[in-house]
């Protein structure tokens, strides 16, 4: 699978999709979004990979939207283009698999909303958070308004979407919209380290685990509960699960 705007590298159990176009601050492009689709299917096929790191080249993770792009586009152009993005960040955040977005820079706008769809978030000391929507009069589309509430709170991300501010890595940290921040030079240490600590786990509980967890955010308690059960059932009559229960026991007191 050759692609032109993004790098997929596949070292089992982990994949890395670095975006790759520095020289727009690896703005979303049609064809860049085309191509993560392709990647991330890719990804999912293969049952050697258990984890995803995404990240950027160059300054920036994603400074978002491709706005020349945009600023020529004709209207249907501009619907299918922004409906594209919807479904490949929705498929992103759906992935049965563990997704940790490495920050190196830039996370702005559309680049912001694409680390919402991420389980986890290392970042950079130097990385930058925003979503500049209102800064051009324009709406989030690829679910700002939606996600970033259920991640930092109501008030916080009404303040990030009101304002147009950008955070640094501290105060991203702080608001809880990050994970871990460390410096520029250990980024990809750190985000290749927890995602080689997450493969060692089950990649069956895993899935289920990310899956329940979602839903969480979108369901009553008790259809939770149900739903807890019921992968629970699944996963514990699992090779790996049976295995743990043995080296459990197995332990001397």
């Amino acid at each position: 699978m050759s692609f032109t705007q993004i790098i997929l590298e596949k070292k089992p159990p982990v994949a890395k999709i670095t975006l790759n176009r520095p020289e727009a601050l690896n703005a979303l492009s049609p064809t860049l979004i085309n191509e993560l689709r392709q990647a991330l299917k890719d990804i999912e096929q293969d049952p050697q990979i258990k984890v995803l790191v995404l990240t950027g080249s160059g300054r920036a993770f994603c400074a978002g939207a491709d706005l020349k792009f945009m600023a020529q586009a004709s209207q249907k152009d501009l619907y299918d283009y922004i409906q594209s993005l919807d479904e490949f960040l929705f498929r992103l955040e759906c992935c049965d698999k563990p997704v940790i977005a490495a920050v190196n820079g830039y996370a702005l706008a559309g680049g912001l909303e694409l680390t919402l769809c991420c389980d986890l978030v290392v970042a950079s000391e130097q990385a930058i958070f925003g979503d500049e929507h209102i800064n051009r009069g324009l709406m989030p589309g690829g679910g700002s308004t939606m996600r970033l509430p259920r991640v930092i709170g109501l008030r916080r991300a009404k303040e990030l979407l009101y304002t147009g501010d950008r955070w640094d890595a501290k105060r991203a940290l702080e608001a809880g919209l990050v994970n871990t921040v460390v410096p520029p030079e250990k980024l990809e240490e750190a985000a290749m380290g927890l995602a080689q600590k997450i493969a060692t786990k089950s990649g069956f509980a895993l899935r289920l685990i990310k899956q329940v967890v979602n839903q969480s955010m979108d369901s009553d308690r008790e259809t939770l509960q149900t739903l807890e059960r019921a992968a629970f059932n699944l996963v514990v009559s699992s090779p790996e699960a049976q295995e743990g229960l043995r080296a459990f026991l197995s332990k001397k007191p």
